[in-house]
């Protein structure tokens, strides 16, 4: 029988969905190729390189751009950076632990960036720009609501002329005890007006309303002060229901002597007690979250189970101006991730856990339009995402894009139903034993070039999956979407160890400047931002693997002659090797070739096999210098033993 080829010579495909099956031109593997480009050839992409030195010392996990075109980014253990139009890295100063979230108003020329339970500013920019750490902090609540609670709520009371005495335990009576309702929340604090501190210990006592201890904190009678408000900040913040649908709470305080008194609007009625309610301009979120976008004219903060909506207008702020819980979600439920939809803002919620291996598979898109009344908190819709927490929300060709439960989906709106696009390599866990769950982080998805780029996995602990940024998209139109693993972090390092803790924090594009960061060695503390510019080189390694091949009939056995390639002039420094697979054996694979290794003008280089097969797969390993190569086709060429019965 004649000799019959097996031509790989159109690769705008990506990646197959399965190893013998996919779109038609895809192949089983590639990384660092560009087959999208020119879909009739395979180049190899721009290289990522480091290029923020030993300035950066944490994860970068976000990064804007200004006007005069600088880049300021922030860490997860709040290292504040610059980086010039040049590419200088430099470090500002240090705000609060950070949790995701950073933003720039042109407006009001200064950068807002959330910690855990606070923002931080820098600006303005135009000026002297300075730092202010935890600027938008703890403040007081001003919700009154007397006229429908029945009794005095006011939560900013002072000045009141009378005196309650302290009692030394508590008694729920209604003399003995402080009702309020609470505007902003989590209550950090309770300030009392004390008159006189006399010999005892004081302490406040925090209820709910079946009387259930919420809180306490006590002062030692030495650091209580007369004549002033006396603040009892508990150790940890406190949950709790605020308006439109405010519980009513009620606190006791009590002291170790009974000769202590409290400022209050009546005699001897702790009802009417002057008194300051506190709470943190943040709520601390169990997933550690506070994604941050701007919608029309707000600042939006993903506040563990709310929106935080804030537009700056007065200075400081007032709680009306900056709505902590705009958006109330469903309990349990915290925000992971924000992105604008055409009038839309697209809110993801994950299911939330404290354990770190028994993760819900529930997951909520809420879809909100800016419009609704300040009393409703409530999205105008939710898409229920059954398959885990939607990670990674970006808007791309006119969908929102997230990831869940391994697999790539996009929605074209909040009536639409998902669509499946590409199960990522090494989600499916099935039979591994392993317990290793998949984070994709709220800054992982970036668009370059009319491609979309998002970082797999921001983190996991699977020592078999392959970090780095893949790409979903099309030359134009005229071809299919498809899927590629596009660039490997500068390191090279690809898999997760104990040793290393591997992490990609972001991943933004901004013009012809890619910036992705990544963590890669816990033991020296190795962090860095690597870009991709114009200026970039290609790729040092790159690879290329075909489909499983069997000629239709598996069982049948087959004869591989050679593998051909066919390339134009290879720049210097380039070289690569052919290599074959034989019944999903391992690989064999040629010597190395480069522009040395030929004499002829055509460009063809050859490797034999002369091997019997049921099943091939063939390759291509690429080593490139300053200047990509550029293969035109990679063949098979074999015999189907047609004459031969079968074995």
């Amino acid at each position: 029988m004649p000799a019959i080829p097996v031509v790989f010579k159109r690769f705008d495909g990506g990646w197959s969905t399965g190893n013998k099956l996919g779109l038609a031109n895809s192949q089983a593997y590639t990384e660092a190729l560009d087959f999208r480009k020119n879909p009739s050839q395979l180049t190899v992409l721009p290289k990522l390189g480091k290029e923020s030195a030993s300035v950066v010392t944490d994860l970068v996990t976000n990064a804007v751009m200004v006007t005069d075109g600088s880049i300021y980014s922030i860490g997860d253990s709040g290292n504040f950076y610059k980086r010039t139009t040049a590419g200088s890295w430099s470090l500002i100063g240090s705000a609060s632990a950070t949790s995701h979230g950073l933003s720039y108003r042109p407006d009001s020329d200064y950068i807002y960036i959330p910690g855990t339970v606070s923002v931080s500013t820098y600006g303005p920019l135009s000026g002297t720009p300075s730092l202010s750490t935890a600027y938008y902090n703890t403040s007081v609540s001003t919700y009154d609501n007397t006229a429908t609670a029945g009794f005095n709520v006011d939560t900013n009371q002072s000045g009141s002329g009378s005196t309650t005495a302290l009692a030394t335990s508590i008694a729920e009576t209604a003399v003995a005890r402080r009702f309020f309702q609470l505007d902003i929340e989590p209550l950090t604090t309770i300030s009392i007006y004390v008159v006189a501190k006399g010999t005892g210990n004081w302490t406040v006592t925090l209820h709910d309303g079946l009387n259930n201890a919420l809180a306490s904190k006590t002062i030692a009678n030495g650091s209580l002060s007369n004549g002033a408000f006396n603040n009892f900040t508990f150790t940890t913040p406190v949950r709790l229901h605020v308006k439109p649908n405010a519980r009513t709470y009620h606190f006791h305080v009590t002291s170790t002597q009974t000769d202590g008194t409290v400022a209050s609007s009546s005699s001897n009625d702790l009802a009417t007690c002057d008194l300051q309610l506190y709470a943190d301009r943040l709520v601390n979120p169990t997933n550690g979250l506070h994604p941050m976008v701007r919608f029309q004219q707000f600042e939006c903060i993903g506040n563990a189970n709310y929106l935080s909506v804030w537009e700056p207008i007065s200075e400081p702020p007032t709680n009306s101006e900056w709505l902590r819980h705009r958006l109330s979600f469903p309990q349990g439920y915290e925000v992971c991730g924000l992105a604008v939809f055409n009038e839309y803002l697209a809110i993801a919620l994950e299911k939330v856990s404290t354990s770190s291996t028994s993760i819900p598979q529930q997951g909520l898109i809420a879809w909100w339009d800016g419009l609704t009344d300040s009393n409703d908190i409530h999205p105008n819709y939710f898409t229920e995402i059954p398959e885990g927490a939607p990670y990674g929300l970006t808007t791309y060709k006119n969908n929102i894009y997230y990831y869940a439960g391994g697999v790539w989906w996009r929605i074209a709106s909040p009536a639409s139903q998902p669509e499946k696009i590409f199960t990522f390599p090494g989600s499916d866990t099935e039979y591994s034993g392993a317990t290793a769950p998949i984070k994709i982080y709220p800054n992982a998805g970036a668009v370059r070039r009319g491609v979309l780029l998002t970082a797999y996995p921001s983190e996991t602990t699977d020592t078999s999956i392959n970090y780095g940024v893949y790409s979903w998209g099309a030359v134009d139109s005229k071809f299919p979407e498809s899927f590629g693993y596009s660039y490997i972090i500068s390191p090279g390092t690809k898999n997760y160890s104990a040793a290393n803790n591997l992490k990609i924090g972001m991943v933004r594009s901004f013009g012809d400047i890619l910036l992705v960061s990544w963590r890669e060695d816990d033991a020296s503390g190795d962090f860095g931002v690597d870009s991709v510019t114009n200026a970039s080189a290609p790729a040092t390694s790159s690879s290329w693997q075909s489909i499983i091949m069997d000629d239709g009939f598996t069982s049948k056995v087959k004869k591989a002659l050679y593998i051909e390639c066919t390339f134009t002039t290879l720049p210097s420094g380039a070289s690569f090797v052919l290599k074959y697979k034989i019944d999903r054996g391992s690989w064999t694979s040629s010597s190395s070739l480069s522009s040395t290794s030929f004499t002829n003008e055509r460009n063809i280089a050859r490797f034999d096999i002369n091997q019997v097969f049921t099943e091939i797969q063939i390759g291509l390993d690429v080593t490139s210098g300053s200047t990509t190569p550029t293969f035109t086709s990679i063949s098979l060429v074999y015999d189907n033993t047609q004459d031969e019965g079968l074995r």
